[in-house]
C-alpha cells in the first residue's frame, strides 16, 4: 500500500508539470518566445498569429469578442500554469484547467470538428487535470508546505492532520508530502 501511495505522489507531480508546461509553453509561443513564426516547432511565433487561430477556433463568436477570448485564455492559461508548476491552491487550479480545456474541446469541435480535438489531445489534458483535482495530497508543491506550517486550510481531517503532524516531527521531508486540501 505504501509503494501505491508513492506512486500516485509521483504521478501527481509528473501531471501537475505535465499540465503546466502545456499552459505555458503554448503562451511562450504566442509571445514569441520560441523563436519567430516558421521557425520548426513554433506554431504562432506571434500573438498577431495567435489571433488568427483563436479567431478560428471561436468563430461562431462575434468579432467584437475575438480579442478579449484570446487574452482571457492567455491570461488563464498564465495563471493556471504558474499555481500548478509551484503546487499552489492545486485542487482548483486543476479544476479550473479542466473547465478551460472543455470549453476549448467544446470550441474546437464546433468550429473545426472532432478530429482536432482528439489530434491534439485536448480530451486527455483535461481528463489529466480532473484525476489531479481528485487527488487529497500533492507532494512536493507549496501546498504542502502551506499544510505543514497551518494545518488543512479548510479545517477539515483534524485527526488526520494531527497524525502528520506526529509523522512530521520524525521525519522532516514529509513537509514535501503534506496533505494539502486547497
Amino acid at each position: 500500500m505504501r509503494l501505491l501511495q508513492s506512486s500516485r505522489g509521483l504521478l501527481t507531480i509528473a501531471m501537475r508539470v505535465a499540465l503546466a508546461l502545456a499552459f505555458l509553453s503554448a503562451v511562450a509561443d504566442r509571445f514569441g518566445f520560441l523563436g519567430p513564426p516558421g521557425t520548426p516547432g513554433v506554431t504562432w511565433g506571434n500573438f498577431a498569429n495567435f489571433l488568427s487561430y483563436s479567431a478560428s477556433v471561436n468563430s461562431f463568436a462575434p468579432s467584437m469578442l475575438q480579442l478579449p477570448l484570446a487574452i482571457t485564455a492567455t491570461i488563464l492559461e498564465i495563471s493556471l500554469g504558474v499555481l500548478l508548476l509551484v503546487g499552489l491552491l492545486t485542487r482548483y487550479a486543476a479544476v479550473a484547467a479542466s473547465l478551460l480545456l472543455l470549453l476549448f474541446a467544446a470550441a474546437m469541435t464546433i468550429s473545426l470538428g472532432l478530429k482536432p480535438v482528439l489530434d491534439y489531445s485536448v480530451l486527455s489534458a483535461m481528463c489529466g487535470a480532473l484525476f489531479l483535482a481528485a487527488e487529497d495530497r500533492f507532494p512536493l508543491s507549496v501546498d504542502a508546505l502551506l499544510t505543514f506550517e497551518f494545518g488543512d486550510l479548510h479545517g477539515s481531517n483534524a485527526h488526520e492532520r494531527s497524525n502528520a503532524n506526529d509523522e512530521c516531527d520524525s521525519q522532516p521531508q514529509a513537509r514535501w508530502s503534506g496533505n494539502a486540501r486547497l
